[in-house]
């Protein structure tokens, strides 16, 4: 997305947020936007769209944009493919993040981390069935919310033999130690129960109910994924959903 389109799309927001709170439902016209934020009538047509395509406005013909004041209060909205960071943000916590870089590892090792892979990534390795794999905790408020596993595939000397540097995101990850770019991710939304290890790293009881989304990740024109990611949601803490709309974008 633009950056001026990214910018004023943040701009909208606020704007659309105060409009809630007011129980304001329309959004002004597009000349009076443009003017109010400085910006061509085409670059506010780009921000309004992608917040229509989140299910955050619906743009009627010769209506107007309206606000649905149930999307916005919505958290987690998985169709806007926000950071976790942004999300736990915005369900109003303070939200910060650790990671770890666990190093090179094996499918059919006795760790907790290889369990998790045998369970949930095995059918999908790639190469003599090893990764490295890093580990990362989103907070909200000091207390662990996701837990992310990221199980990475694509064998690099550079990523063998030297630490790597986590970054706050697997995208952050491989432009900083891959040197390219991940062009897509895959996501399956799985149901998945509290193990011993996942209990502890998420202080839930064993048993318990968590969210699993799991991101497979690639680089252009190429078939197979260069990363999986298992990111584990303690849904006492944090909702996730879908917003969709009955209007065509």
């Amino acid at each position: 997305m633009d950056s001026s389109v990214l910018m004023v799309k943040q701009k909208l927001r606020a704007m659309i947020l105060d409009a809630v709170r007011q129980g304001v439902s329309k959004l002004p016209s597009e000349p009076d936007l443009a003017h109010q934020l400085g910006v061509s009538r085409e670059t506010i047509r780009a921000s309004v769209a992608a917040l229509q395509k989140e299910g955050i406005v619906n743009r009627l013909h010769g209506k107007g944009t309206f606000v649905n004041a149930g999307a916005v209060r919505q958290t987690g909205n998985l169709i806007e493919g926000k950071p976790f960071l942004t999300m736990i943000e915005e369900a109003g916590y303070e939200a910060t993040t650790q990671a770890v870089d666990m190093g090179q590892r094996a499918f059919d090792d006795a760790s907790e981390i290889g369990d998790i892979g045998r369970r949930f990534v095995l059918n999908e390795r790639m190469g003599d069935g090893t990764y490295r794999a890093v580990k990362r905790h989103f907070f909200g408020d000091g207390c662990p919310i996701i837990l992310a596993i990221d199980f990475i595939f694509r064998n690099r000397s550079d990523m063998e033999n030297n630490d790597l540097e986590p970054g706050e995101s697997i995208y952050a990850m491989a432009r900083l130690n891959m040197g390219e770019q991940i062009a897509y991710s895959v996501a399956e939304i799985l149901p998945a129960i509290a193990c011993d290890y996942l209990a502890g790293q998420l202080h839930v009881d064993v048993g318990s109910p968590l969210l699993l989304l799991k991101h497979a990740h690639y680089f252009q024109l190429e078939h197979d994924p260069v990363a999986i990611t298992c990111a584990f949601v303690n849904t006492d803490k944090m909702k996730m959903s879908i917003v969709r709309t009955g209007y065509d974008v």
